[in-house]
């Protein structure tokens, strides 16, 4: 038990110094504008991850929150001016609210259901930021969102302008998430999620309420949701209703698959894959997309529980040889 309390501390520590020094290893303003999307892709597959992982449901509304999140900070940013410490906690807010209404209607629903459900919702909130001209500008989408600015009690203000500082910024909130979301599971509450994932019947039979702790955990995962996309707006400091298209749902569910729903770092493994390997294969130039689809199909099947999952069943294996 020892042993395995001290391997997982190590790999806490193995991913905190990765993150840390990736921005010295990897040099210049191209391969930091890779690593800050490295960042916000990891925001947004941890927001999967809790549905997908621990509720035992696939969303694909995520671009939704994604985009109210970001709608709500740009705006707020960009037409009162506030500062990022505030327009980026109204988004994850007002996500959170439509995440709680969504999810009293459909939480009740499972499977092929609560998944066509929920990218309903998605085309519904894309078509509402297309339409919503006078607040929106639809079509033409929002220009010159602010960078992010931080006023501390009217004493202490600054911005963030380089990328190397935003991908410090994101890899903070990425900690912070990590960290709430690993005592969240651990909680009784998060242990009563799993339960009713597992086995339904059984935790039904001995009084778990799983329409709450389904709520609970989905309003959290659209959060998460609502800051990412926060932070991706004001980096990009351009946002239009394609930000709320299905692929902003699909590809975070798919850096959970490859990466190992249900496993804290699956999500960051899949981030890491989906942000740097494009770029590899650029070499390859018109068949590049072509190769990386391969690349999934054979890691998918090859991988089904994810590659985080594979390499601990590896280390297990291998330490019962030693033993």
């Amino acid at each position: 038990m020892k042993a395995n309390q001290f391997s997982i501390k190590a790999s806490h520590v193995i991913f905190a110094v990765i993150f840390l020094v990736l921005p010295f290893i990897l040099r210049g303003a191209y391969m930091h504008n890779i690593l800050v999307v490295f960042g916000i892709y990891c925001l947004l597959a941890m927001s999967v991850n809790i549905v997908v992982g621990y509720m035992g449901e696939v969303t694909l509304g995520t671009a939704a929150f994604f985009g109210i999140g970001a709608y709500t900070s740009a705006l707020l940013g960009k037409t009162f001016g506030l500062s990022f410490l505030l327009s980026a906690p109204c988004g994850m807010i007002l996500a959170g609210l439509v995440g709680l209404l969504l999810g009293y209607i459909t939480l009740r629903l499972s499977g092929p259901y609560f998944a066509i459900t929920t990218l309903v919702f998605a085309e519904i909130i894309k078509l509402i930021s297309t339409n919503w001209v006078s607040l929106t500008r639809g079509p033409m989408g929002l220009t010159q969102i602010p960078f992010p600015t931080f006023n501390i009690l009217g004493i202490y203000k600054f911005r963030l302008t380089s990328e190397v500082q935003y991908y410090y910024f994101i890899f903070i909130l990425v900690v912070i998430a990590l960290v709430v979301i690993n005592n969240f599971i651990k909680s009784p509450s998060g242990r009563a999620l799993l339960a009713q994932r597992d086995h339904k019947d059984l935790a039904r039979s001995v009084g778990i309420n799983a329409t709450n702790y389904r709520l609970l955990a989905f309003i959290g995962s659209t959060m998460l949701a609502g800051l990412a996309g926060a932070v991706y707006a004001h980096h990009f400091r351009i946002l239009s209703p394609e930000n709320l298209a299905v692929y902003y749902s699909a590809l975070p569910l798919l850096m959970v698959f490859i990466g190992g729903k249900g496993l804290l770092f699956g999500p960051l493994v899949g981030a890491a894959i989906f942000s740097a390997l494009p770029e590899i294969l650029r070499i390859a130039e018109h068949i590049r997309m072509a190769i990386f689809s391969a690349l999934l199909i054979i890691t998918i099947t090859f991988m089904p529980d994810g590659i985080v999952a594979k390499v601990n069943g590896f280390f297990k294996k291998s330490e019962a040889r030693h033993k």
